[in-house]
């Protein structure tokens, strides 16, 4: 034992003092330890004796030594110090605090428990105590979590978090559309009941500006108006209300906790009701517990919202309305304190951070809102503090290792006990400190100061004082536990600690671009390593700093040290561009002016913002050009702003000292197509309340009408390979529903700038794009047409083009022709006028003969302006206005224009277009004409002008591109005015049935000819299953709309574009020299009988690809993916959708989805290939014209159910014994005449073959039907006979031009010839159903029978023949009997009939 270290003398050894020869000899190693004086005597219990000796109530810090007391150490003062600071005290002392000797008993019982219970059974109680606790806790959370909120009348509770609710209002500035109108989402005349977690009170704070009039709310509850209604007497709308109301922009859930009707500890249920509507004035009010007054606001506002009781009577029961997270939070406090006292310290760390960080993930302060309908939303919030969990631990058990064991854990000096320390203190000192620090939403987020950052504290009020005090607090905490750092000898160790933290926190605050930002978890990652020490203090800091470092890990993440000026602003303004400044107010013009800053008049962003956004009361109220005016007057007397401001005129709350009306102005900077909007201040300005002497004129409104172009396409897919030549010249106008929603979308689109789209037609098979103005198909590939929103109209009715109304439209606003008014003539009768203006041009004709006629600058006409594209425009008043070339350019043909331009009988005189804003405008009508002089003097000035500027063009001969576009585009055109009936007014169809068509052979014939048109093919199904289903007997004594629907919807599934392989593309492998190695099939087919080749080519072909096993693979996955797709769109734009869907598949179509169909799996894919498993169910397989029969036969395969498929059968063998469709009901349907309709029973057993087919009844054919087709046969036969001749005539006129011998025509006329022959000799020796009998069910065996149960559920057979007609001669029908189904009665009502069965 060092004697001189225990006595505080620093110098040297005790060999100094006590000479080591006079110690005596050590007799045995038990004496080893002990010291002796010179006479024998025992050291060591001399100087025990004598510091016994001394004072027992001595505070144990007079035990340190110090060098100062040394009279032996001869070093400098300042030495000592340094050494004292630097070493620390002679006798380092780091001592856990002792036991209470008071209540000893009760500091005994954790060691006592230790040393008598065994470490399993200890183990057990742990692990059983702390699943009771989790059980406990589940129970009080999970219905909260998972169950929605219900009343006892099922009324749709909205689950909302404690700031803005979208449904109210979305957000600020123009997040709500121009007035408004896009808010809120939910009707007036209905309550709706919310759902408040608990503590919105602080929780409805905005932490970044939003605007309120002229004021700019942050660090405040955000809820405006309202407050509680004081008494019975005070209700304004029913004795139901509870509050006044709020401005629809409050938080619902802080105005619920300010109103009183939801507690801000457990928070609750409440009802709203929007049948306040637009308020004059909202005042503010104190809050019904204590807490914040509400935001006043002196104006009007377009809506708002009140609270009502939320039990109307007695009969009303909510469940699931009560926030238990401080029942949890009790639960988990009360349930620690065992831990906390019994516990090790290792085992009390880990559990109570875990709970801890647990109880703030999923009770106290979630991360994100659970939608208890919404189970993904509570995944999500595992999810979240999943990944925050793992991290955290990592830290925690860093922070255990350098720090928290030494206070929590074993002692160096006391390794027989593993926790010497007092537990009571651990329980009354680190315990509630660790809440305190846990529960910082509760605790510190209650002070006036948010972030410690100089913007904050500058902002938000009372920070400043609440800053310097946390910091006097925090470093006198830091001078206490540096004392006991030093005290216990590991300061210099704990000095160099924190030295290289500020020196890592000043680099990363040297970061370009980045701001330093210390998050409270951060913090107290930073100061828990000074608090390793032992003593009480230790445990107060560490409790505290840990909760803190639990909840910011848990609730914020592990959030960036470094942060961004843009994340630090959050939403508010950057400041980097100035907005407009409001300079004045005209209250006799009406105009509002305003001036740019500098840095918007730079290039840079005049380019980037090309319009002003004015907001008026926090709404935005118009958008338009940045020209540096705009009246305001005009604005604020339409019918939206004349009714609210009329609000305001009669609330006496609204009005000032001088009986006027503020309404607060906001201008700022904005891309007019898009959302991006810079933040100004506001301005309060007065209106009068009385009238001003001087009129106001505001721009008359226009109805805007929806067109859409029919006769040339804008683009086509591409592998049409078309290019637009020519502008639209038809135009069709959409239906009246369909434009007002177009109307409506297309506000919104101007205010969000998001992709828009719009359904139009029926069932919205087309769609609107409202970013580009086009009409297209939704569900397929096709033609896409222009759209135009027709404001301004030319004299045939037709509107202009987009680009020209918006030009013309911005220069209406800026001259306002409404406001053209000339008093001397209003106040002379119509032909005095016209005699005026001739006396008065007729006196210009001898200057004008002269060449001494006066040249005009157009910048100087107020009714006038230059369109950019060499044309003027010319304004007559408020509807009419000319267009004519700027080529005119002298006073004298002005003067002509003004005056006679806008009568329809001088119109082809003057050459002038006139137009008109809006389609109800008619022209005008003069009183005279111009008179022949006059109009002569006019051309032969427009001559010379002509004769100056004209350019000699030369004439270009016919295209033959042109020409075959021209005619394709003729042929969309009929079928776009046939298929699609746009200007009929068709309500959403309730839809249970979802066909898919897959097309056979000859499609790629639409390259050539977009006659051949499946997408047509398919809507003449649609229609006619209409017509078949409106004409049926059974509906007709139902009402006329439900005749209309039968709930079937046709879609079309389009594949043949999609496969690499076409007659006039070249395959692009090459040769080493770099040439094409492969022909085209144009270069290998044969001259000889060219037309019947390319029909093969084009027709044929596609059997022979499904042949090839490298182009079958690319067919089925092109197929399945097509109806993958078309599904899931339609899903998309029907959500709601719950019905059946169906496969009708033609020709070599119907082969495809057979096999499709066959290769699915009897389970599918949790993660399904797209390319080879559908996304859905297949209820009816229609085969319709179908060759799977023969197909089958030539693979020697057959047909069974799923039923009776084995589990060896390999569902991608498409070549296997057996095929097994997976769907409902398998239908073989064909015509007796199609050559390609072969039967599929006898492919199920050979025996079905002797039967004769089950026959389709007519759907809606007798003898009239019967009579109809012998009075149609000729016309019928030739009109066919002559599109066949031209469309073979059309395969010749397509080749190239080569010269062609006469003999060789007469060769392929005789050669089609003698195949026609032919064809009728082979068929006239033929019959049908020679010696077959029909099909009894009781002939066939109960296995057959069950066979075809389980291929047809509904019928039982799979074969069904079309009814042939009395004159459908065979031969003839084979010419359209495979390409008849689409339009054949009899067919489509069959498939029609068996798709409704399906209901049942």
């Amino acid at each position: 034992m060092n004697i001189a270290n225990e006595r505080g003398i620093q110098s040297s050894t005790v060999e100094e003092y006590i000479p080591l020869e006079t110690f005596g000899k050590l007799d045995s190693m038990e004496e080893s330890n002990r010291l002796f004086n010179a006479d024998g005597t025992d050291l060591e219990s001399d100087v025990v004796d004598h510091l016994e000796g001394e004072d027992e109530d001595e505070d144990e810090d007079d035990d340190t030594y110090y060098p100062f007391d040394d009279p032996y150490d001869k070093r400098s003062t300042v030495s000592k110090w340094f050494s004292l600071i630097v070493k620390g005290p002679c006798n380092p002392r780091d001592e856990a605090p002792g036991s209470i000797k008071a209540l000893q008993y009760i500091e005994d019982i954790p060691t006592k428990f230790r040393h008598g219970v065994l470490p399993k059974i200890r183990l057990a109680l742990l692990v059983v105590y702390l699943m009771m606790w989790m059980l406990v806790v589940y129970h009080s959370l999970i219905s909260y979590l998972t169950l929605a909120p219900s009343s006892s009348d099922d009324t749709p509770i909205l689950i909302l978090d404690c700031g803005g609710e979208p449904l109210f209002w979305k957000g600020k500035n123009n997040q709500c559309g121009l007035d408004g109108k896009g808010c809120p989402s939910l009707a007036d005349s209905e309550d709706v009941i919310i759902r408040c977690p608990a503590l919105c009170e602080r929780e409805s704070y905005t932490f970044s500006f939003l605007p309120v009039g002229d004021q700019m709310i942050k660090y405040r509850g955000y809820y405006i108006g309202g407050g509680a209604v004081q008494s019975d007497s005070k209700r304004e709308f029913n004795a139901q209300q509870l509050s006044n109301p709020y401005r629809a922009d409050s938080y619902p859930c802080g105005a619920a906790v300010h109103a009183g009707v939801v507690s801000s500890y457990v928070g609750g249920c409440a009802r709203v009701s929007f049948g306040s509507k637009g308020r004059g004035s909202f005042p503010g009010t104190k809050a019904y517990h204590k807490g914040l007054s509400s935001v006043s606001f002196d104006s009007f506002f377009p809506s708002s919202y009140y609270f009502k009781k939320l039990y109307p009577d007695e009969s009303y029961v909510f469940s699931q309305c009560k926030d238990p997270r401080f029942m949890v939070l009790a639960i988990n406090v009360l349930l620690g304190v065992p831990i906390v006292f019994m516990a090790s310290g290792a085992v009390m760390f880990w559990t109570m951070s875990v709970v801890a960080f647990w109880t703030i993930c999923m009770a106290t302060d979630p991360p994100m809102k659970v939608e208890a309908a919404d189970p993904e939303t509570l995944a999500n919030l595992m999810s979240l503090s999943l990944g925050r969990f793992l991290p955290t631990c990592c830290i925690l058990s860093v922070l255990w290792k350098c720090s928290i064991e030494r206070t929590l854990g074993k002692s160096e000096d006391h390794d027989a006990d593993p926790d010497p320390r007092s537990p009571l203190q651990r329980l009354v000192l680190w315990y509630p400190l660790f809440w305190v620090g846990v529960l910082n939403n509760l605790t510190f987020d209650r002070l006036h100061l948010d972030r410690f950052t100089w913007t904050d504290l500058k902002l938000q009020p009372g920070s400043m004082a609440v800053g310097v005090t946390l910091t006097v607090v925090v470093a006198i905490c830091c001078c206490v536990q540096a004392y006991h750092i030093w005290r216990s000898g590991r300061f210099i160790h704990t000095l160099l600690i924190y030295v290289c933290f500020v020196v890592g926190l000043i680099l990363i605050g040297c970061l370009p671009g980045l701001t330093l930002r210390i998050h409270h978890y951060i913090l107290a990652m930073l100061l828990i390593p000074g608090c390793a020490t032992r003593g009480r203090t230790a445990l107060l800091f560490q409790g505290l700093l840990l909760g803190l470092f639990i909840s910011g890990a848990s609730r914020w993440g592990l959030a960036s040290i470094a942060e961004t000026t843009r994340v630090l602003l959050r939403d508010d303004p950057i400041g980097t561009i100035e907005p407009p400044l409001l300079v004045a107010f005209d209250s006799v013009t009406g105009l509002l002016s305003w001036t740019s800053s500098q840095a918007v008049n730079t290039v840079k962003y005049q380019n980037y913002y090309d319009g002003i956004a004015l907001m008026i009361n926090d709404v935005e109220a118009y958008i338009g050009l940045n020209e540096g005016s705009l009246n305001l007057t005009a604005l604020l007397t339409t019918e939206t702003y004349g009714s609210l401001l009329k609000l305001s005129l009669n609330d006496t709350q609204a009005l000032d000292a001088n009986q006027d009306v503020l309404v607060y102005l906001r201008i700022a900077m904005k891309i007019i197509d898009e959302t991006t909007i810079q933040t100004a201040k506001a301005m309060g300005l007065p209106i009068w309340r009385g009238t001003s002497d001087a009129t106001i004129y505001s721009a008359p409104e226009v109805n805007a009408r929806w067109f859409y172009a029919t006769d040339v396409p804008e683009s086509k897919p591409v592998w049409t390979d078309y290019t637009k030549e020519l502008d639209p010249t038809k135009f069709v106008e959409f239906s009246k529903g369909d434009s007002a929603r177009l109307e409506t979308s297309y506000s919104k689109f101007r205010t969000s700038g998001k992709p828009l789209y719009t359904g139009v037609s029926e069932d919205k098979l087309l769609q609107v794009n409202h970013d580009t103005l086009e009409l297209e198909p939704v569900y397929w590939e096709g033609p896409i047409y222009e759209v135009r929103r027709g404001i301004w109209f030319d004299h045939n009715k037709l509107p202009l083009s987009g680009e020209l109304t918006s030009k013309i439209e911005a220069l209406y606003q800026k001259l306002k022709p409404y406001e053209f008014k000339d008093d001397e003539e209003e106040a002379m009768d119509a032909s005095e006028v016209v005699e005026k203006s001739l006396a008065r041009i007729k006196g210009q004709l001898e200057e004008v003969r002269a060449k001494h006629h006066q040249l005009y600058k157009v910048d100087e006409q107020p009714d006038m302006a230059d369109l950019g594209n060499g044309k003027y425009v010319l304004f007559f008043n408020e509807s009419e206005a000319v267009m004519f070339p700027s080529t005119i350019n002298n006073s004298f043909q002005l003067d002509i224009i003004r005056n006679f331009g806008n009568s329809g009988s001088n119109l082809s005189l003057l050459e002038l277009e006139l137009i008109s804003r809006g389609l109800d405008c008619s022209l005008s009508k003069s009183i005279r004409s111009l008179p022949e002089d006059i109009a002569n003097l006019y051309h032969s000035l427009m001559a010379d002008e002509d004769t100056k500027s004209s350019e000699t063009e030369a004439e270009a001969g016919p295209d033959e591109q042109l020409a075959k576009n021209n005619e394709d585009n003729e042929r969309l055109q009929k079928s776009m005015e046939e298929d699609y009936n746009l200007s009929v007014d068709t309500s959403d169809r309730e839809i249970d049935h979802l066909v898919l068509c897959v097309h056979g052979i000859g499609q790629i014939l639409g390259i050539r000819y977009e006659s051949v048109n499946f997408v047509h093919s398919v809507n003449v199904l649609r229609k006619t299953m209409a017509n078949v289903f409106s004409a049926n007997e059974t509906k007709k004594d139902k009402d006329e709309q439900q005749n209309l629907n039968n709930k079937i919807q046709v879609l079309p599934i389009s594949w043949r574009h999609g496969i690499e392989f076409t007659p006039y593309k070249r395959f692009q492998t090459k040769n080493a020299a770099g040439r094409f190695s492969l022909p085209t099939l144009e270069e290998i087919s044969v001259d000889g009988v060219k037309p019947l080749r390319k029909i093969t080519g084009d027709v044929v072909l596609d059997v022979l690809l499904y042949y090839e096993a490298r182009y079958i693979k690319q067919i089925y996955e092109i197929v399945t993916t097509e109806l993958n797709r078309v599904y899931s769109k339609y899903m998309e734009m029907n959500p709601n959708f719950k019905g059946k869907v169906h496969i009708m598949g033609h020709s070599l179509g119907s082969a495809i989805v057979f096999d499709i169909a066959s290769f699915q799996k009897p389970t599918r894919p949790k993660e399904p290939d797209l390319k080879k498993d559908l996304l859905f169910d297949i209820e009816n397989l229609f085969c319709v014209g179908s060759p799977v029969g023969i197909f089958r036969l030539l693979r020697q395969t057959n047909i069974r159910p799923r039923s009776e498929v084995d589990k060896s059968y390999d569902f991608l063998d498409s070549f296997g014994m057996v095929s097994s469709p997976k769907c409902q009901n398998l239908y073989n349907l064909f015509h007796p005449c199609d050559p390609v309709g072969y039967r599929m029973e006898p492919l199920i057993d050979p025996m079905l073959g002797e039967y004769k087919v089950d026959e389709v009844p007519f759907a809606i054919k007798g003898f009239n039907s019967l009579v109809q087709d012998l009075q149609s046969l000729g016309s019928d036969v030739a009109e066919r006979f002559l599109k066949a001749a031209g469309w073979f005539k059309s395969f010749q006129s397509s080749e190239k031009k080569v010269s062609k011998e006469n003999s060789t025509l007469v060769e392929d006329e005789n050669a089609l010839g003698d195949i026609v022959s032919s064809l009728f000799s082979v068929e006239s020796k033929s019959s049908s159903h020679s010696g077959k009998k029909s099909l009894q069910k009781k002939s066939l065996s109960p296995s057959l029978q069950k066979t075809l149960g389980d291929l047809n559920k509904n019928n039982g057979r799979v074969d069904y023949l079309l009814p042939m007609g009395m004159f459908d001669f065979s031969i003839i029908m084979a010419l359209k009997a495979h390409v008849s189904y689409f339009e054949d009665e009899d067919a489509v009502g069959f498939i029609m009939r068996e798709v409704l069965k399906s209901n049942k």
